[in-house]
């Protein structure tokens, strides 16, 4: 294997261990430049824990909508802090031509450019991302070169998707650890499992006052519009598991 492939596969290696969206980043200018391309963009949608659609942008072109790479995290990616590359999604070019595992051709204009592109959707709960658009353009691309971007770009989507997965799921859970108390929790998870205020009550040894309280602060924490919406955020996001419980 040449020396110069290697080090593409090492890096395209730490890109899915990367643990946060800094690392990301950088690792995704690394191998832009190590590619015959002269733009890589990375676009990632997903669904803020407030319900609103996201996209949060990679691009090695400096053209306002490569990520901010300056607050924490959890704050880029839930909005806390900065929101100037965070936009409302609108339909894509890549939406509009629909999901694909497959990777598509473009040239544009007149065979000057060659566009190669991957869509990557897959089922993931609100807070987490749920498509992943790869595209890399070069000027005056060839059948190798263009089978090669194929090979790499593959690889490039699985390790973005694993980390950040990983950096979302983080940032979801101090949300979580910042919202709701361990008692609200688990009256959310035994309100899921079907048991009433009295239920609970009594499975905690509480009282049903108590219950109720709980529930009411989690409602109220979450922006649900009831105790059967909080259950339902909670279980998308991941928050309560029932597992070994029927």
């Amino acid at each position: 294997m040449p020396a110069t492939e290697h080090h593409l596969i090492a890096t395209i290696s730490q890109l899915s261990k990367a643990t946060d969206l800094a690392a990301v980043r950088g690792l995704l200018m690394q191998i832009a430049h190590m590619l015959p391309v002269d733009r890589l963009d990375l676009m990632v949608e997903y669904w803020a824990v407030s319900g609103e659609a996201r996209r949060l942008w990679f691009s090695n072109v400096d053209d306002g909508r490569s990520s901010v790479v300056n607050v924490p995290d959890i704050d880029f990616i839930f909005g806390a802090g900065s929101r100037q590359e965070l936009t409302q999604a609108e339909p894509s070019e890549s939406a509009r031509l629909g999901p694909s595992t497959d990777f598509q051709t473009f040239d544009l204009p007149e065979g000057v450019r060659v566009k190669t592109r991957q869509v990557m959707e897959f089922p993931a709960g609100v807070g987490l991302p749920h498509r992943l658009v790869l595209s890399l353009t070069q000027e005056d691309g060839s059948a190798s070169t263009e089978a090669a971007l194929t090979n790499a770009s593959r690889l490039i989507l699985a390790a973005s998707r694993i980390s950040l997965m990983r950096i979302f799921k983080a940032a979801l859970e101090h949300v979580k650890d910042q919202t709701l108390t361990p008692r609200e929790l688990e009256c959310l998870k035994w309100a899921a499992l079907g048991k009433t205020g009295a239920d609970t009550a009594k499975i905690l040894t509480v009282s049903e006052a108590t219950v109720a309280f709980h529930l009411k602060n989690a409602i109220s924490k979450m922006h649900a519009a009831s105790k059967a919406h909080a259950v339902a955020l909670a279980l998308s996001r991941g928050w309560i598991d029932l597992r070994g419980f029927h």
